[in-house]
């Protein structure tokens, strides 16, 4: 497991569907609507449990934005 996707699951739970159900302190909260970390190699993100699903779909278009930030990095790296 990659270091950004084991950030994200010892900050939360999460329901079946993958979506952040709260965090995992004592009196944990509902958790972010929005959540996102990256690696050098990936990113990991996650949308809160009852999140629109229009706006689950326009937070998950930062996410490949964001893989496509990654992939011109480590290209960029390897010439170096």
């Amino acid at each position: 497991m990659a270091t950004s996707q084991l950030h994200m699951q010892t900050l939360f739970r999460f329901d079946d569907e993958g979506r952040i159900a709260g965090t995992r302190e004592p009196d944990g909260e509902r958790g972010p609507v929005f959540w996102l970390a990256r690696g050098i190699d990936v990113c990991a993100w996650a949308v809160r449990r009852g999140t629109p699903e229009p706006l689950a779909r326009e937070l998950a278009k930062l996410r490949i934005f964001d893989d496509r930030l990654i992939e011109l990095a480590l290209a960029r790296l390897a010439t170096c």
